[in-house]
């Protein structure tokens, strides 16, 4: 055989198994990608806008019981699965996003499962694709799984209701506002004593601080509340005076911004009024450290307020018990909504992780605010063994991050 082409025939050969090793890092690359969203519960779909045909992939068909092959690729499928009180919210969603109108495309609604139960999605999309017009054409997303923290939420909410039955008959008021202020739910006395409306439905969907206008320290402890700041105060509100607490939500869930407020009549039945605060304080206790899982092997303890000696044992008693609840690797403590942080706290950070440690997991702080970290260097005090990240959403994203490479 002729020298040349005897060498082109080696240099070729080169190049065929270059690249089959090429493809074959391809092909476990994909594998991989495909574990980790299996391991996440998060389906892919791609709609073409134009001709309503949606490629939904195989995670996104198995989430809901099916298999690829037995729904239809087409918008309608996804519609006719949908649950009949989410759909017009849902598709006011998308079609506010392809008109420009929001930045993003994200909602939760039900899906219907092939054994005929309601199964809750995370859904998130952009656009992929636009004519010559620039007129949007393709839209690519995903679907994640968010059944069991939504139907936690829901059983939270239903547990609040029951509370509010057993208010109606106490001089209490408790409601709850959305992040804009919205009143969502309004329950014990009656809103006409309090000279707010004498119909109690007129309250649910008004703003508090349109029915507050009148009274400026209430105006400003909702303000403040929705900054994250815990608010008691006295105030007079028609003939009674209340005690009022207005506790802010930091959970990391649809819910997240909402206010709850109690208001406690100090005028009438005076003799009840150690008992209903009793009760309270310890609500606001068990609100003040809501441990939430957020990933297999993830949960996140969000602070807001100040930390005491009393507080910062519940912290700990917290963080054990949700590392041994949820079998956890990592518990994030973000202290974004800590305004101070002395030695006696971060000390109590340390202790928390060394006892977390303990069993076998690791402590990351988070949300550390610039005027903390200084003083922390002031202070001399030394958290080299607990990993930080300065926001809550950088630390999640490294937990998951090192989550993904593991698998």
């Amino acid at each position: 055989m002729d020298e040349g082409v005897q060498t082109e025939n080696i240099r070729l050969q080169q190049q065929i198994d270059e690249l089959e090793q090429e493809l074959r890092g391809l092909h476990e690359r994909a594998a991989q990608l495909r574990d980790a969203l299996v391991s996440s519960n998060i389906g892919l779909w791609e709609w073409n806008i134009t001709t309503n045909v949606v490629y939904f992939d195989e995670i996104w068909m198995t989430m809901i019981g099916y298999t690829p092959d037995e729904l239809p690729q087409t918008f309608e499928t996804w519609l006719n699965l949908m649950h009949p009180d989410d759909t017009e919210r849902t598709l006011g969603s998308v079609q506010a996003y392809l008109n420009g109108e929001t930045l993003t495309y994200e909602t939760e609604h039900r899906l219907l499962t092939k054994e005929g139960t309601w199964r809750w999605i995370l859904a998130r999309g952009r656009i992929t694709g636009h004519d010559a017009t620039g007129k949007p054409v393709r839209m690519s997303g995903s679907h994640t799984d968010i059944d069991k923290r939504k139907r936690a939420e829901i059983e939270e909410r239903r547990n609040l209701n029951l509370l509010n039955a057993l208010l109606s008959s106490v001089p209490v008021i408790l409601y709850e506002t959305d992040s804009t202020g919205i009143i969502t739910l309004y329950a014990g006395r009656a809103v006409g004593d309090v000279g707010l409306s004498s119909d109690d439905n007129e309250i649910v969907g008004q703003s508090v601080f349109d029915i507050y206008a009148d009274v400026p320290e209430l105006l400003d402890a909702h303000y403040r509340a929705l900054a994250g700041e815990m608010q008691n105060l006295q105030t007079r509100l028609a003939s009674s005076i209340f005690e009022m607490w207005i506790v802010p939500s930091s959970g990391m869930t649809s819910d997240s911004g909402r206010l709850i407020g109690v208001a406690l009549d100090m005028t009438e039945r005076q003799a009840l009024q150690e008992q209903i605060i009793t009760a309270q304080q310890a609500a606001l206790r068990e609100l003040s450290t809501p441990l939430l899982p957020i990933a297999e092997g993830v949960v996140v303890l969000p602070l807001i307020g100040s930390i005491d000696t009393r507080r910062a044992q519940e912290v700990t008693e917290a963080l054990l018990d949700g590392v041994a609840t949820y079998n956890a690797h990592t518990a994030i403590m973000d202290i974004t909504g800590v305004q101070m942080v002395d030695t006696q706290v971060a000390n109590s950070f340390i202790q928390a992780a060394q006892a977390v440690r303990l069993l076998g997991a690791q402590v990351m702080l988070t949300g550390i605010q610039p005027q903390i970290a200084q003083t922390l260097v002031q202070l001399g005090v030394d958290l080299g063994t607990i990993q930080t990240r300065s926001t809550l959403q950088a630390g999640i994203a490294t937990v998951l991050r090192e989550k993904l490479l593991v698998l």
